[in-house]
C-alpha cells in the first residue's frame, strides 16, 4: 500500500542524517523509493524517483549520502541486475555508481 513499510532487503530503513534529516524507504509513489525530511516535519522529498526498488540502504559515516543497490541503470536489462546507486540525503540527485552487466548488491562504506 502506498506510504506502506516497505518489505525490501536491508530492515526498515530509517536513517538520522545530516542536517537534522530522516531518511526512510516507503511505497509513496507505488516503488520503494527513498524520502528525505526535516526532523522537525514537513513534507518530504523524493531522492530515488523511477521503475526500480532501493534496497540494502546504507548511510554515510558523515550521513550526508545514502548508499544502495537498485535495479536500474542506462541498460535496459537493468531491471533484472543491481547497480550501487548513491544519492545526497537533502536533494534528488541520484548517481548509479557501479553501471554494467554485472550484478552488485549490499553496498558498504568502507
Amino acid at each position: 500500500m502506498a506510504g506502506s513499510v516497505p518489505t525490501t532487503h536491508g530492515g526498515t530503513n530509517l536513517h538520522w542524517a545530516a542536517n537534522e534529516r530522516i531518511i526512510f524507504l516507503s511505497y509513496q509513489d507505488g516503488w520503494p523509493h527513498l524520502y528525505a525530511m526535516p526532523s522537525t516535519g514537513g513534507k518530504p522529498l523524493l531522492l530515488t524517483s523511477g521503475s526500480f526498488m532501493a534496497e540494502h540502504i546504507r548511510l554515510s559515516p558523515d550521513r550526508k549520502w545514502v548508499i544502495f543497490s537498485a535495479n536500474t541503470g542506462p541498460d535496459k536489462l537493468d531491471v533484472d541486475r543491481r547497480h550501487v546507486v548513491r544519492v545526497p540525503v537533502g536533494k534528488a540527485a541520484m548517481e548509479v555508481l557501479t553501471p554494467g552487466s554485472g550484478m552488485k548488491w549490499a553496498p558498504v562504506y568502507t
